[in-house]
């Protein structure tokens, strides 16, 4: 098994059609987050194969990772899981990386420098 990084992730795997549609059986045609009914009708909501730990947060493209989600829930699922991968990546660097690496604010004041309001920048102190 590889080291898992926050910046690495197993490759999406798409499903057949017919992979699909055992799926949607297996789930009772129903989203798996909000429970609600789903479907190829007219009445019932769009829907796509969906992960249930997000790959980029370490889930796998395994057959129990895998449920039906409805249109609706999609986008918030997708933002919630962007969300905590860059958390997770933003974490890992903080860590990893020594405050000696880490680059200054460019407004920052460095030592023997004064802001001249004129030029707008930092100018070496004089004395």
């Amino acid at each position: 098994m590889t080291l898992q990084t926050p910046w690495h992730h197993e490759p999406r795997k798409f499903l057949t059609d017919a992979q699909a549609a055992k799926l949607f059986l297996e789930h009772g045609g129903r989203c798996w987050k909000c429970k609600q009914k789903i479907g190829p009708t007219e009445l019932a909501r769009d829907w796509s194969v969906g992960h249930k730990l997000a790959l980029e947060l370490g889930g796998t493209n395994d057959w129990a990772n895998l449920a039906p989600e409805c249109c609706l829930c999609k986008p918030l699922v997708d933002a919630e899981d962007h969300k905590a991968a860059g958390h997770n990546r933003r974490a890992a660097t903080r860590h990893v990386i020594p405050k000696s690496m880490k680059k200054k604010s460019a407004l920052a004041k460095r030592p023997g420098m004064k802001f001249n309001w004129k030029q707008g920048r930092y100018v070496r102190e004089t004395d």
